[in-house]
């Protein structure tokens, strides 16, 4: 989370939106933060942030904390899962949503992990049997 030149939350002005995406951008290396890829003119910058609703006041559970800079397709990428997480598990908190994420990660490794383990049985398969249907 970012802050301009205090330690205390408050909302960052209109005006200061360039100048803080230009820091934090050359603090990433003027790199994405999701794909790591350099940022250019042509693929955007966006100043990721944490939306903040009409209940909640700022910096509570993260809300309307900047995050860091993105280029537009992982911007798009990142609000297309965070927005249906919350559409499709209704997360009580941000940590129960970052929960539902991590899992969903780890799961994906244990699929992958499976993949893997069946693919490499089947090719010792093939060199161990003469009849092999594809």
């Amino acid at each position: 989370m970012y802050f301009i030149e205090t330690q205390e939350l408050q909302q960052i002005k209109s005006s200061d939106i360039s100048k803080l995406r230009e820091q934090i951008l050359k603090e990433q290396n003027g790199c994405c933060k999701l794909c790591k890829e350099p940022i250019t003119e042509a693929s955007g910058t966006s100043l990721d942030h944490q939306h903040m609703t009409s209940k909640e006041t700022i910096g509570e559970d993260g809300a309307g904390l900047v995050r860091g800079v993105l280029c537009r397709a992982c911007n798009v990428w990142e609000g297309k899962i965070w927005n249906n997480t919350q559409r499709y598990r209704q997360p009580k908190s941000v940590q129960d949503r970052i929960d539902m994420l991590e899992a969903l990660v780890e799961y994906y490794k244990k699929i992958i992990i499976i993949l893997y383990t069946v693919v490499k049985n089947l090719k010792n398969f093939k060199y161990q049997n003469a009849i092999i249907i594809n």
